[in-house]
């Protein structure tokens, strides 16, 4: 499915920046809400860095830059919350209702 590898490429991204970028711990939440059919997939990587992620233009072969505009890309929303220290990256996903199959008889 789409969604399970955005996901999966979403949360890795932030988890490697949060390795490359802070010193500190972080913490990982994913929160799941909803009926079937219109669930919402939330992930939300706090750490205590205050450095905010920005978008950049990264070249053809570079090997970094990409977080922000991956967000932008394969989020139905997404966001930056600075905290008191720290700052809190999260995602969401709406769960593409599938076909009922009795519905294409």
């Amino acid at each position: 499915d789409d969604q399970v590898d955005s996901v999966v490429l979403m949360v890795s991204e932030m988890v490697t920046n949060v390795l490359v970028h802070t010193d500190g711990d972080a913490l990982l939440v994913a929160e799941a809400a909803g009926d079937l059919g219109t669930r919402r997939l939330r992930v939300e990587v706090a750490d205590g860095s205050d450095e905010l992620p920005h978008k950049r233009q990264p070249g053809e072969m570079a090997s970094s830059g990409r977080g922000v505009l991956l967000m932008e890309m394969l989020a139905d929303d997404w966001g930056v919350d600075p905290r008191g220290e720290g700052k809190s990256i999260w995602f969401e996903l709406h769960e593409r209702s599938k076909p009922d199959a009795d519905a294409l008889d």
